[in-house]
């Protein structure tokens, strides 16, 4: 399929959206080959489909080839490809044959379009794109001030001059981004605290990371399909497995707890390398090391990537869903899933700021749950104890489950899209310009 001057002039519109990111192929949501952005971004562009009022045009990634086709309404031209900068001047190109388009949204990721030198230009970009009369929308995954908090992740040493370097280029970086964007948008009202700090300006808004409403299957069935027994109590980590995440902390309680030798808990471990650090040296070596622990403990099951068709199936079979962060740089896409199956989780303390918005305060109030019954600090003794009260205790399981639902219910992304939609087209007067701004 070509880019024909018909079909720019189809989607060619002043009430058009136009989406720069990652994004996954056609038939595809949760792809393996491809940055958590992605599936984000789909979910964030079905949602908006029915809020704003003309067509929606995405200016994707490629792996092999630049190519163009249409799924559900939504033209998607894959038009620059990770670590070539050559690729931009397309994405600049296309943009442009939409010239009646007022908006468009970004989709940001660190590593998203490449290393640190292409990362560096992306302002350049993006002010072009504010030359050719567009208004942009800067949706920040990540805000992070000090590197030094992911020295183990990104492989520098902490408090290095490389590493106050760094972090000093990612706060130009971001100030940049403050003065190029109409508006920047973030996951978590802590994070709109820091981002502000660093930029000085208040075009920052909230819009919480949605829930995708995926449809659950029977835990029992689930658990026959995937071997694990009836009576064991299945923890769940799900997601890319990193240091910032905490992958090798959660490996390390189950395999040197003496406690859970020959027990009925076992560790599920789903996920594959990072995709956006999978060729360096420093995350190999990482990766490698926390395999092979968990490849030699009978209670730990590491499984890969998940296929989007087994999805369900994981989390309907696990008891509970773990995130032992270490580092609270962005909303977590693995408690989004779980809270789309209503499972109960733990969180690590390093998140506790996440436990601080309205809707996450009202949905605790809800539940009659406080912030200690589902926070952990990491330490492996209090981890595991925590979870062998839990598995002891069917009630206070159901209270999380709960939590889990009530979040759910205020975070659809369907929901969250009404107040995107006025921030990428004022003009539709949306009542609350920040509603969800906590």
């Amino acid at each position: 399929m070509k880019l024909s001057k018909k079909l720019v002039n189809q989607y060619n519109n002043p009430d058009s959206l136009l989406v720069i990111t990652s994004y996954p192929q056609a038939g595809q949501k949760y792809a393996q080959n491809q940055d958590a952005v992605a599936s984000f971004a789909k979910n964030r562009i079905y949602a908006l489909k029915s809020q704003i009022t003309g067509k929606t045009i995405v200016l994707a990634d490629f792996d092999i080839k630049p190519s163009v086709s249409e799924e559900d309404n939504v033209l998607v031209i894959r038009c620059f490809k990770k670590d070539r900068p050559a690729t931009l001047t397309h994405l600049l190109k296309n943009a442009g044959r939409f010239n009646l388009v007022k908006s468009i949204l970004v989709e940001f990721e660190f590593a998203m379009f490449g290393g640190v030198r292409i990362t560096a230009i992306m302002p350049l970009i993006f002010s072009l794109l504010r030359l050719m009369g567009k208004r942009v929308v800067i949706e920040l995954h990540q805000v992070l001030h000090d590197l030094s908090l992911l020295s183990g992740h990104i492989g520098q040493k902490k408090g290095s001059l490389k590493n106050r370097f760094f972090s000093a280029g990612l706060n130009a970086f971001y100030f940049a981004l403050g003065l190029i964007a109409d508006e920047l948008i973030v996951l978590e009202p802590a994070l709109k605290e820091r981002l502000e700090k660093i930029t000085g300006r208040n075009n920052v808004a909230v819009i919480p990371h949605g829930v995708d409403r995926l449809k659950s299957v029977s835990p029992s069935q689930a658990r026959l399909e995937l071997g694990i027994a009836a009576d064991q109590f299945a923890i769940l980590s799900f997601g890319f497995i990193t240091w910032y995440k905490g992958s090798d902390f959660l490996v390390k309680t189950f395999a040197n707890s003496k406690p859970l030798k020959n027990k009925d808990i076992m560790l599920i471990l789903a996920g594959g390398p990072s995709f956006n650090q999978k060729n360096k040296a420093h995350y190999q070596n990482y990766y490698n090391r926390v395999t092979a622990l968990a490849e030699n403990q009978k209670h730990i099951r590491h499984t890969g990537f998940v296929a989007e068709a087994d999805l369900a199936k994981y989390f309907a079979a696990a008891d509970l869903v773990v995130l032992p962060y270490r580092t609270f740089m962005s909303a977590s896409g693995p408690l989004s899933l779980a809270l789309s199956f209503n499972k109960p989780f733990l969180l690590s303390n390093r998140l506790v700021s996440i436990t601080k918005t309205a809707d996450f305060q009202q949905a605790m109030r809800e539940s009659k749950i406080i912030p200690t019954e589902i926070l952990f600090p990491l330490s492996q003794n209090k981890l595991l104890t925590k979870i062998a009260k839990l598995r002891d205790d069917p009630s206070q399981l159901k209270k999380l489950a709960r939590l889990s639902a009530e979040l759910a219910d205020k975070r659809d992304f369907a929901r969250l899209a009404k107040v995107q939609a006025q921030l990428l087209q004022p003009r539709l007067n949306v009542s609350g310009k920040y509603l969800l701004q906590t």
